[in-house]
């Protein structure tokens, strides 16, 4: 698929994702943003080509420069929320979607769908723990065990048993999703 092919359709899915979490009353901040689209990206819905491992898991600037031109484009919506106890982030939210136009030429919504319905309410802990562990799984870390130590060592703040728990209750349903 051409360059700008790619990057329209990128544009799409992101707006898509945004738009049915918003629609489904399900909040939607910058880190969670990023770990659905890994998801997205690694069952090839959508390509995006520099993910990498960061702070709270996979990370792409490219998704990271489509959000600031979506909300410059007039497409989102990105405030800055205080949750109170000294915790902040953002909430992304659609503020005009009339000149989208998804239909199942453009993009898979039904696959989009399918994902955010096993994956779109987990909270941002959650579905950081889970792509981390993806992302390790992708480069040929396998075992349940040595999956759990590693996502551990990188998240040291969240315990063992959490993780496994996440993994136990998430990894498989993930992997064996067949779109």
């Amino acid at each position: 698929m051409g360059g700008r092919r790619m990057v329209k359709k990128r544009l799409l899915v992101e707006q898509y994702l945004i738009s049915k979490l918003a629609q489904d009353g399900i909040p939607l901040g910058k880190t969670k943003f990023q770990k659905l689209m890994y998801l997205l990206t690694v069952k090839k819905i959508v390509d995006v080509p520099d993910y990498q491992l960061y702070h709270f898991g996979p990370y792409s600037s490219v998704v990271d420069l489509d959000l600031t031109y979506l909300k410059h484009d007039g497409t989102v919506r990105i405030e800055w929320i205080d949750y109170g106890s000294g915790y902040y982030g953002y909430r992304i939210l659609p503020e005009d979607t009339k000149g989208i136009i998804l239909t199942e030429r453009n993009i898979n919504t039904q696959a989009i769908d399918k994902i955010l319905e096993g994956f779109g309410k987990l909270n941002t802990r959650e579905l950081s723990i889970l792509a981390t562990a993806i992302y390790l799984y992708e480069q040929g870390i396998t075992d349940r065990d040595v999956l759990v130590d590693k996502v551990h060592k990188l998240k040291p703040n969240y315990s063992k048993g959490e993780i496994k728990s996440i993994l136990d209750r998430y990894l498989d349903e993930f992997l064996e999703l067949s779109l």
